[in-house]
């Protein structure tokens, strides 16, 4: 939206021109988008061409599919190496995944839980119920 890239030019302008910093700055729907969008595409700022990155509701499905799933948060060295046991290395392969399928049981063995499984796709599918709360 209009209102999300320009909230994150402005958070840009207020650092550099309050702090002497620069920064780089992801926005998304919600905040594993906004972090995936920070750290893949806008870091660091005067390293890329811009240092500011927005992915829409619409399109965090297509941004995350691109992703590999180590990029996704939580998806630590030990079950990024049982997702590519089970030769799931990107946030798409995740997303082909119905939930209830042979497919979904068999990643459900191998990740620990079919709740722990679901939220995993939801996150490749760039969903994120998680409640962003700012720091006191």
């Amino acid at each position: 939206s209009i209102r999300g890239k320009a909230m994150g030019k402005f958070i840009q302008k207020f650092v550099t021109e309050k702090c002497k910093l620069k920064c780089s700055v992801g926005a998304g729907p919600n905040k594993l988008v906004a972090k995936c969008a920070t750290t893949k595409y806008a870091k660091p700022n005067g390293m890329s061409e811009d240092p500011f990155y927005y992915v829409s509701k619409e399109d965090a499905p297509y941004f995350m599919a691109q992703l590999p799933v180590e990029d996704v948060h939580g998806v630590g060295h030990v079950l990024c190496r049982k997702l590519k046991e089970e030769r799931i290395r990107t946030c798409a392969d995740l997303q082909a995944i119905k939930e209830g399928s042979q497919r979904f049981m068999q990643l459900v063995d191998a990740v620990g839980g079919d709740v722990a499984t679901y939220n995993l796709i939801q996150k490749a599918r760039g969903i994120d119920e998680t409640e962003w709360k700012p720091d006191p």
